[in-house]
């Protein structure tokens, strides 16, 4: 049986679908993933070159993009069932070829992915790159969804939105407490930067965009449904108000260090106490509250509920644009680097998730709780 998978990754919803697939074979089978994504070679773009001489700092930012943001996510959905992973991404602007030397520089046995391409093989639609990783491919290839099964039904539309939703909200709180943890035992100074920037996301998106919209189309529903549910509603509802307070108190405590910088213990205490209730949230809603909206929901109301989180124009909602809430979850995870890492290159960046050790039976580090993947 497969023991390690490489799964390639991008910013793509049969890429999001993929990596479920993939985290559910390694949970059954017992195996680890490594997680890969190609970026593309900023350096070699005349605004690169130019950038790389004059600023270095931000060259780096720019040319990290939005790997930690999509492998983040990646990560984040292996972290919640336990399955043991790590991330890694390499500069190339040939995918294909990236991904057969990952898979036999981190030694996998299995590489996992999705087409996204047009090429038939068999019946099937598969893209120019799948089509090179088979013909190269050492180990075994196992191609999970083709094109033409990424015409979903409104109900898996929405549920992979939710989903990747979840997985950038759990990535970010990861990222930036491994960052407040190392602060607060005296091995990391203090980024305010970084914090605020995460405050701004998580107030700008999750409170303002994701959390009403659960309310509006799909607790509102539920009630209706299932009155059973009404308690576990309720107390929901209650944690999103009470979230923007803990959040607060984060800001409150950022305010005083920034004054009198002798200790960010206040800093720790108030995120773990937000990031604490924030997994609890999350995890009642994929374990109780997502499978119930399956089963009761109709298709009519699947379908309101895709249009909502697509974003497709709802008036009752004051948003930014999604390219914008992307934008700033990239730049803050640049800013929260990553903890640990390990070359695969010359040209190559990689990020640790956390040990098979250190996961708890939810799937979250040892020192703090984590969502389950919506189902």
């Amino acid at each position: 049986m497969y023991r390690h998978l490489l799964v390639p990754v991008d910013d793509t919803e049969i890429s999001a679908g993929n990596v479920t697939a993939a985290v559910d074979f390694a949970r059954e089978t017992g195996a680890r993933i490594t997680f890969f994504h190609a970026n593309h070679d900023y350096g070699a773009t005349a605004d690169g070159a130019l950038m790389h001489a004059m600023s270095p700092a931000l060259f780096a930012d720019r040319a990290a993009g939005h790997a930690r943001a999509i492998l983040g996510k990646a990560e984040a959905a292996a972290r919640a069932v336990g399955v043991p992973c790590r991330a890694v991404w390499a500069v190339s602007d040939k995918p294909a070829a990236a991904i057969l030397q990952a898979a036999d520089s981190e030694r996998c046995d299995l590489v996992f992915m999705a087409s996204h391409g047009p090429t038939s093989l068999g019946g099937f639609m598969l893209g120019s790159q799948t089509l090179k990783v088979l013909a190269g491919a050492k180990v075994a290839v196992l191609v999970s969804q083709v094109a033409r099964n990424a015409q979903r039904a409104a109900r898996d539309s929405a549920f992979a939105t939710i989903k990747d939703e979840h997985r950038s909200i759990a990535a970010l709180l990861h990222a930036v407490t491994a960052f407040v943890d190392k602060a607060a035992q005296g091995n990391a100074t203090v980024d305010t930067r970084l914090l605020r920037g995460a405050v701004h996301y998580l107030r700008a998106f999750p409170q303002t965009q994701h959390h009403p919209k659960e309310e509006q189309y799909i607790f509102k529903r539920l009630r209706t449904r299932s009155p059973e549910l009404e308690r576990v509603l309720d107390q929901l509802e209650r944690q999103h108000s009470e979230g923007a307070a803990l959040l607060q108190l984060v800001v409150n405590a950022l305010d005083v260090y920034e004054k009198r910088p002798d200790s960010p213990a206040g800093i720790h205490e108030a995120w773990t106490a937000f990031t604490t209730e924030q997994w609890r949230h999350m995890e009642t809603e994929e374990q109780i509250v997502l499978p119930a909206a399956r089963e009761l929901l109709t298709d009519d109301d699947w379908s309101e509920i895709a249009d909502a989180f697509s974003g497709n124009g709802d008036p009752r909602f004051d948003r930014m644009v999604g390219s914008d809430f992307r934008e700033i979850f990239a730049r803050i995870m640049n800013l929260a680097g990553t903890p640990e890492g390990s070359a695969m290159g010359d040209h190559t960046r990689a990020s640790v998730g956390p040990s098979p050790d250190r996961v708890g039976r939810d799937g979250s580090p040892s020192n703090a709780g984590s969502p389950t993947d919506a189902a």
